[in-house]
């Protein structure tokens, strides 16, 4: 099980929707693109922290292993989670002398 479907399905409705949605400069439309990008970040985040572990003690009966042949190193899963927390960082609203 993985995320991989998810994140597909969010990323076909953010192609869709965000030029539709009044040309993408009303609010509520960079609002729904922001937490649909967010979302992504998030389950790919989680995909890679909780399944990498169990692709790695998988079987290798398969024909192509995607794991193997195309690993995701350690270093942008760090990334990821660094520009995750930046995010995250941003959201809070900050007093207007600093």
């Amino acid at each position: 099980m993985s995320f991989d479907p998810v994140i597909k399905l969010i990323l076909i409705i953010l192609l869709v929707f965000t030029p539709l949605a009044f040309g993408s400069v009303a609010i509520w439309a960079f609002s729904l693109m922001e937490l649909g990008i967010l979302l992504i970040i998030v389950l790919f985040t989680l995909q890679q922290l909780l399944f990498a572990r169990n692709s790695e003690l998988g079987t290798r009966n398969s024909a192509i292993d995607y794991n193997s042949a195309f690993p995701i190193p350690r270093s942008a899963l760090a990334l990821s989670s660094l520009f995750l927390v930046l995010i995250l960082w941003q959201m809070i609203p900050m007093p207007a002398a600093w």
